[in-house]
């Protein structure tokens, strides 16, 4: 049976992550043996989606976390001890220091890249980093076409990009799933007004902040006869302390619509409405 570490720097159960822990959970029965991994920084937690695969019957590995020489050593030492036959790797972090590693313990190694965010400039060394490295590795695997293309460009001759897009799971049936979807009056709107919400990751280069300054612009410019236009977003992230809304006491009303959202879906604990 072949063994795959999926390695990602994780410090929330988001999109990805959840995609991650499906697959472990769907092969179980098959010939590969999916192990979890992420970084732990000195005294933390131990990352929710380590605690999430646990609670799954998954294989997990902690390495230890920060930024500091021993750490392509600690992941090395475990791809040797773990009896790893493959390292894919998620995002900036898990593909810069897994491709040392996975060079240094002689094992296969696929990077699997995200967005380019430049968060920080921690973060965009990184990202500088691993776009050097995934330009000339032998495989890579792309959330999109677009990207894929793009990427494409880059490595100039080299093998295609993968695409494994992201997606989207049906939602699983349970007692909740029977509710009847609340209408407009049961939210307290009107039948006329404009209502938006958005639920996901809360980070700068998706845009939140734009999408809210131009919502504003647009509700400040209706006529005064119309009923009161209202917005909601929902998630957790690095852009979340900058996330605002309009129309307080609408905006409040959708936010209890996204809390009975969050509570199926259990991947939302942070509302702001």
């Amino acid at each position: 049976m072949s063994r795959i570490l999926h390695l990602i720097a994780s410090d929330s159960v988001g999109g990805p992550e959840k995609q991650l822990l499906h697959h472990g959970r769907d092969t179980r029965d098959s010939d590969y043996e999916i192990i979890l991994g992420s970084f732990q920084d000195d005294h933390a937690t131990a990352p929710d989606i380590l605690t999430s695969a646990s609670r799954l019957g998954i294989e997990t590995v902690s390495v230890p976390g920060g930024i500091r020489p021993g750490l392509v050593d600690d992941l090395t030492q475990y791809l040797n001890s773990g009896h790893i036959d493959l390292l894919c790797t998620h995002g900036y972090k898990a593909n810069v220091v897994g491709h040392f590693a996975a060079k240094h313990a002689n094992v296969p190694w696929v990077p699997f890249v995200r967005d380019f965010t430049a968060e920080t400039w921690q973060v965009t060394l990184y990202e500088r980093l691993e776009r050097n490295l995934v330009m000339r590795s032998p495989w890579v695997v792309c959330v999109s076409p677009a990207q894929a293309r793009e990427l494409g460009r880059l490595r100039r001759g080299r093998r295609a990009p993968l695409v494994i897009q992201n997606a989207v799971l049906a939602p699983k049936v349970t007692s909740l799933s029977a509710e009847p979807a609340p209408t407009r009056e049961d939210l307290g709107f009107q039948r006329n007004a404009f209502v938006f919400g958005t639920a996901g990751r809360l980070s700068r280069e998706k845009g939140h902040r734009s999408l809210l300054d131009a919502f504003a612009l647009c509700s400040s410019a209706e006529d005064a006869a119309r009923p009161a236009d209202a917005s909601a977003v929902a998630g957790r992230g690095p852009g979340g302390d900058g996330a605002a809304h309009t129309s307080p006491a609408a905006g409040n009303r959708i936010a209890r619509l996204f809390r009975r959202i969050s509570t199926k879906s259990s991947g939302l604990d942070e509302v702001h409405g």
